[in-house]
Parts: structure tokens; sequence; C-alpha cells
């Protein structure tokens, strides 16, 4: 397997531009961000493979961002593939996700007791930590809508894997998860195995018509908005229920108005800070 090194990219800003700045490292391509806070200013770092952008698109993605904050910096550094563990597990701790979920560092020693489902993580080449809202508005749908014995559940963009093992601790009987980074399956693959999961439960592939062969009873997706707009036409085929997240809070009822006109309806819709995350049923 071939060397992958990663940009280490990070935003410094006021505290009430951190959302701002985790959707602009998304949009750039990061799939999560880690924050740290000092007072009243936030540094928001994210991660992406050196291969994807030069050091003249980073100089891009600088001034455009620093056009949107105020009083902003915007850094990068190379990261060696070897140090790549290193850098991300600075910044990340065990989290209690909605009412049974516990995120948990690969890393770090399992608890030997808890009353919540532990899922081990290592978000490795994908990232997707569970940190973000939209990742959290997901996996607290997953706790409303499946239950054991659920079904198959497709999980659209599945980065590290985080939404398709949750979807099978709460009781999915298989997970179809795609994703068109190779990286990401190979994580989600990895983060699979690493919580000990049969591994006949579980279908990786690159292309969301898979899905349409399948019976899926709902699916989870978690990309931006133009992304889940492309791929609709697909996706309203699949199921009965469907979250959609990863979306900003104003672009919820295009959304909508959307899945309304092939035939679905919005029965909830979530807000954490800028992020939107909406429940459909046909």
């Amino acid at each position: 397997m071939s060397r992958i090194d990663w940009w280490q990219i990070a935003i410094a800003t006021t505290a009430e531009a951190e959302d701002l700045a985790v959707w602009q490292l998304q949009e750039l391509g990061c799939q999560g961000a880690a924050t740290t806070r000092e007072g009243d200013r936030v540094k928001v770092v994210g991660y992406l493979p050196a291969g994807r952008l030069g050091e003249p698109d980073l100089q891009n993605f600088a001034l455009a961002v620093c056009e949107e904050h105020a009083n902003c910096q915007v850094s990068w550094q190379l990261i060696p593939e070897e140090d790549w563990g290193n850098a991300w597990k600075q910044h990340w701790q065990p989290q209690a996700v909605g009412r049974s979920l516990l995120i948990y560092p690969a890393w770090l020693p399992v608890p030997e007791k808890s009353d919540r489902l532990v899922l081990r993580l290592d978000p490795g080449s994908a990232f997707g930590s569970g940190e973000h809202p939209t990742t959290r508005m997901c996996l607290e749908a997953l706790e409303e809508l499946v239950t054991p014995g659920t079904g198959a559940i497709g999980d659209v963009g599945c980065g590290s894997g985080i939404l398709s093992i949750a979807a099978y601790l709460l009781g999915a009987e298989r997970v179809y998860s795609i994703d068109i980074d190779p990286l990401a399956l190979q994580a989600t693959r990895h983060n699979w195995q690493l919580n000990q999961l049969p591994e006949d439960r579980l279908v990786v592939a690159a292309e969301v018509g898979e899905l349409l062969f399948q019976p899926v009873v709902g699916i989870v997706c978690n990309i931006l908005l133009e992304p889940i707009r492309q791929l609709l036409p697909q996706l309203t085929k699949v199921g009965k229920w469907a979250v959609y997240s990863g979306i900003l809070r104003d672009q919820g009822e295009t959304l909508a108005r959307e899945l309304a006109l092939a035939g679905w309806s919005v029965t909830q819709t979530k807000v954490e800070e800028k992020w939107a995350c909406l429940l459909a049923e046909r």
C-alpha cells in the first residue's frame, strides 16, 4: 500500500465563528474537525490526504476563509503518515452520545463496565469521530429508528464507519456502507473489525446504486447538501425511512421540499448550532 501523508489545516478564529470554520473545513474535504478553546478564541483543526491539494490550493483556501472571519489565521503543515495517528489522538476523548452510545477511542483501554453501548473507533484515514453536530444528530436519530430486528440499513458517505457500527449495535441486522473514497471504505472495515462485529453483516461499496438491489429498511446520509441532491433520484427509491444531515440549518427547507416532490415527508427536524438533520418517511 502506498504511503499517505496528511495536511493538518488549522483555522484560528473567534468562538462565535466556530461553526463556520468547521463548515469551511468540511467544504474543503475534511470529513471531521476537532476544536480546542482558549477564552473567546477557538482553533479548529481538520485533516486531508496531502495528494488531494497542493500549497496553492491551501493558499487560496486561506484567503477565502479570512474574508469571512474577523481576526482569523489559517495555517497548515504536512503530517507524515507515521505521525497521523498521534496528531489525531491529541484532540479526542471518550464521549457519550444520545441515550445509549459511548464513542470510545481505540487507543484507550476498554472500560470494564459501562451502561452504554461502547463503540470503539479509530478514525484513521477517513476521520469522522462523532464530535461534529451533524454526526451526533444522526446517532441520536438512529437511536429512535433502529431497534433489534430492524433489518438492513444503508449508510451513505460512511467515512470512518461510525454510523454503520452504531446502527448494528442498536439492532440493525445488516449494514451497507457506501462511500466514493476508498480510504473511507478501508476505515469502515477496520473499525467494524475493531468492534469485533461479524464480517458477514457488513457490505461496503463505492456506488449508491448498490442499495437499489438490497432489502434496505432505511438509510442515514451525513454528507453535504449538493451531493445529497445529486443522489436523491436513487436514494428516494430506497427504504421506508431516511435520515439526512451534513446540511446547514437554512438548507433544511430546501431539502424538505425536494423530498416532498419525490414522495417523502419530513417527520422531524433536529437542529444543533447551525446544522440540521431531517428524518423522513415515505
